[in-house]
């Protein structure tokens, strides 16, 4: 977390939100090389869990939009993603099975730069994602190690936007990223303080809402 915020403070000098995600994707990186034992039955063309609301970071966010901003057919596949579920609260998105404007071909068109939660969602039965996410939303059989990463990486992202005075908050993936591309000089005006994202959907609350995970953040910093 500390780390991360070092590098934040950095990106904000130098108008450059990639200083933490290269940080914060390589970290990553090594955590989830070292679970390389825990057996998943994810593969290449699986795509289930890619029909669902997806919460990012505003850095994530940012840094998937230089992808899709420079890319014709993501721009308008975000487009049609968020006229179609962009603005539908997260209980009303669980309703509509889009997949993300980033799945071209059943794959992940940004899978290096994916956000953490996406990054933490595995299962041990392909079958039973299907299933869940495309008819019931029955039970998934997840490895519990990997919500436990996942929640860390978030819980580190968020201590060290808080501690730089940015915004922690999450927000829903494709309007997030629709606002930045639509939106002049978003990178820039966002390291600076500007509130860029306004209006755009959210879940309620935040991960420093809870006092245990606050406490983390401020003991991290004390």
């Amino acid at each position: 977390m500390r780390v991360l915020r070092d590098r934040v403070v950095r990106a904000r000098e130098m108008h450059d939100v990639a200083i933490v995600m290269r940080a914060l994707h390589e970290t990553i990186g090594r955590t989830t090389e070292r679970l390389r034992g825990v057996v998943v039955d994810c593969d290449v063309g699986c795509w289930f869990c890619c029909t669902r609301w997806v919460d990012a970071k505003v850095p994530e966010i940012l840094y998937l939009a230089r992808d899709v901003g420079r890319r014709r057919d993501l721009k308008a596949a975000t487009e049609a993603g968020f006229a179609t579920f962009g603005q539908l609260d997260y209980a009303a998105r669980k309703t509509e099975v889009t997949p993300c404007p980033m799945l071209v071909d059943q794959r992940c068109s940004v899978y290096e730069k994916r956000p953490i939660p996406c990054r933490a969602a595995v299962s041990r039965d392909a079958g039973a994602c299907q299933q869940s996410f495309l008819h019931t939303n029955g039970p998934i059989p997840r490895p519990q190690v990997f919500t436990v990463v996942g929640a860390a990486y978030s819980l580190a992202l968020t201590g060290a936007l808080w501690s730089a005075g940015l915004d922690h908050r999450a927000y829903e993936l494709t309007g997030a990223i629709h606002r930045a591309i639509t939106t002049d000089d978003v990178e820039r005006r966002w390291l600076a303080g500007e509130d860029v994202f306004a209006g755009v959907r959210r879940r309620d609350g935040d991960l420093l809402d809870d006092p245990n995970y606050k406490s983390i953040v401020e003991e991290a910093f004390s």
